[in-house]
């Protein structure tokens, strides 16, 4: 969501929902820089592309490093500077032929998250010194930090770039968890995106200039 009707979106959002897997991938490109909103679009791209491969292990150590490696390596072979592309990226992965989940984020669109309506826990990296967000294309590269999970009975998630994480009060998630759920259940899937667009704009569009992205899900067995 953005500012205004010509508003240039840096935020990106993509779900691949299949038979055998849940993927989703959340980016925030960095505003100061020329083309990030080219950065946020490839990083969400890729994730879903390699995590739907199913001829390979998606929960091996090094497999998310081989996401940002592609990414860095296609904007090299389109002779375009990566760091003019600089972006956050946070994403979900959950394997239902498994029952595992891994989550990943860098920079600041944190994870929320709760297994089996426990407290809500978040998966975030802070601010570097001299305030300098993390990011794919900046000065070093970037690792996701990583969260892998064993599905039991139920499991929520949201993800959410700072336009929007900004406005969570701490120590408020679980009842904002509750209320996502509860209400959103009981709409029908083909109308909850047009829905959560139409809230976000209603309550929390004026209270910070960012665009406002997120993904929540809930699953239960």
């Amino acid at each position: 969501m953005g500012t205004a009707p010509d508003h240039l979106y840096q935020d990106y959002v993509m779900v691949e929902d299949t038979e055998n897997c849940l993927i989703a991938a959340v980016a925030d490109g960095l505003g100061s820089k020329i083309s990030s909103q080219r950065g946020s679009n490839l990083i969400c791209q890729l994730i879903i592309d390699f995590f739907k491969k199913e001829d390979v292990d998606r929960f091996a150590p090094c497999f998310t490093d081989n996401i940002i490696e592609e990414w860095y390596q296609f904007l090299s072979g389109k002779g375009v500077d990566s760091s003019d592309c600089q972006t956050t990226s946070s994403f979900l992965f959950f394997d239902k032929l498994s029952s595992r989940i891994l989550m990943g984020t860098i920079g600041d669109s944190p994870i929320y998250f709760r297994q089996d309506k426990t407290d809500v826990v978040s998966l975030s990296h802070s601010k570097e010194f001299l305030n300098e967000t993390e990011c794919i294309g900046g000065r070093t590269r970037p690792h996701y930090r990583l969260k892998e999970l064993e599905f039991n009975k139920a499991f929520d998630c949201l993800i959410a770039t700072d336009g929007f994480a900004d406005e969570i009060i701490e120590g408020r998630e679980e009842g904002l968890f509750d209320y996502l759920e509860s209400k959103y259940m009981k709409i029908r899937v083909s109308e909850r995106d047009t829905m959560l667009k139409r809230e976000l704009v209603s309550t929390i569009k004026g209270l910070n200039p960012d665009d406002k992205t997120l993904f929540y899900c809930w699953i239960n067995k």
